[in-house]
């Protein structure tokens, strides 16, 4: 998935991953460009996060942002996601691009 921060300043940022099943998934989630220990986003920047399942599942994704201190943006990030499979043993891979609100700011 790629977040961009569409603002001026630095956004308080959260994620949570989840599962098919609804519960808070396992797979190995690597996130770059995401300063603060991965709970900011600078102005301007987009970050990567991308989870890895060693088996095909779904999920979804659930982003969170906030402003810092006095800014005051009713909009802040614009986001799409990519599904990537790659079955190695049958050389196969497939990719998908999936809108993230309709591809409208939030």
């Amino acid at each position: 998935m790629y977040v961009t921060n569409i603002t001026s300043h630095t956004l308080n940022i959260g994620m949570t991953f989840y599962a098919g099943d609804g519960t808070v998934t396992s797979c190995p989630v690597t996130v770059s460009n995401l300063t603060n220990s991965n709970t900011q986003i600078a102005a301007g920047v987009t970050a990567q996060i991308s989870v890895t399942c060693s088996t095909l599942t779904t999920g979804i994704a659930r982003i969170q942002w906030s402003n810092q201190s006095t800014d005051i943006d009713n909009v802040g990030l614009v986001a799409f996601g990519i599904r990537y499979i790659n079955y190695t043993s049958a050389g196969v891979s497939s990719h998908t691009s999936v809108p993230v609100n309709g591809s409208n700011p939030f």
